[in-house]
């Protein structure tokens, strides 16, 4: 080659495009295996074995925050950061959404970022209102994002208009229970259910405190709740054998406490029917 043809074509080397820097197979085939271990916890229901795969700085909102149900996985596309240790893992994943108590199987894609740490790939979750759905749930409520070209992505694939529908009015809902009052018959045994539901992003603990009348109960199903989860609260009275129905309280109240907000929810029970 001339040196007039080596000047000619050195434009061409000093603006071509530089290849991005890409893995090595080993290093790829070990943040795969992470990933497909990771997801496969999840899909068993092996939450905790899953704690071995999350980077530390991230663990103890991993151990506090609600998990996504997922049934079957696949990963999609991966990116590299420029240094290699860092990278976004696409995956297509068959989750369940609770719609209006209804559990529905919907495909959705899932962003989820993985770094290497001491030597080995680990998820990491950063709150960022661009990231699609992730394990722990939705990073935020607005899921639909657009790319370059336009298109939508980040919402779920094979969702009815009907569903879509249900589940926007549930995110709209605030966590609280269902009912503020509800009656329970005096002179008959009677119950009630209240259902509490918990909007909170994260794990919480709930405490039950009701009225010391003979013959009421008030009894909580579960005391934890991850995010989006309900606890049912069966309230009901047996009329104790010789006690005079009318020295019963008219009214009265129960109330769970939401650990670690320090909230406090109510709800009013009436003593109603008293025979004739």
């Amino acid at each position: 080659m001339s040196l007039r043809a080596a000047i000619f074509l050195l434009p061409f080397v000093a603006f071509g495009q530089v290849p991005a820097p890409q893995p090595s197979p080993e290093s790829d085939a070990a943040l795969r295996a992470r990933v497909n271990e990771f997801f496969q916890d999840f899909v068993n229901g092996k939450f905790r074995a899953a704690m071995d795969l999350v980077a530390e700085d991230t663990q103890e909102e991993y151990f506090a925050s609600g998990k996504a149900e997922i049934k079957e996985f696949k990963i999609t596309k991966i990116n590299y950061e420029p240094d290699l240790q860092k990278a976004n893992v696409v995956l297509l994943v068959k989750r369940v959404w609770n719609i209006q108590g209804h559990p529905e199987n919907v495909d959705t894609d899932m962003s989820t970022v993985w770094i290497l740490e001491k030597g080995k790939w680990v998820w990491t979750h950063q709150r960022d209102p661009n990231l699609w759905d992730t394990p722990m749930g939705p990073a935020n409520i607005e899921l639909v994002k657009q790319n370059a070209n336009g298109a939508v992505t980040g919402i779920p694939r094979n969702i009815t208009q009907e569903a879509v529908n249900a589940a926007a009015k549930q995110i709209m809902q605030q966590g609280g229970f269902n009912k503020s009052e509800v009656t329970l018959a005096v002179d008959k045994p009677s119950s009630e259910r209240v259902v509490f539901h918990n909007a909170a992003e994260g794990s919480i603990q709930l405490q039950l405190q009701g009225p010391a009348i003979p013959g009421f109960t008030a009894k909580l199903d579960k005391s934890t709740l991850n995010f989006g989860e309900d606890a049912v609260v069966e309230l009901s009275f047996q009329p104790p054998p010789g006690v005079n129905i009318e020295s019963v309280p008219k009214t009265g109240s129960v109330q769970l406490s939401v650990i670690p907000f320090n909230r406090s929810y109510q709800v009013q029970i009436n003593f109603g029917a008293r025979g004739k």
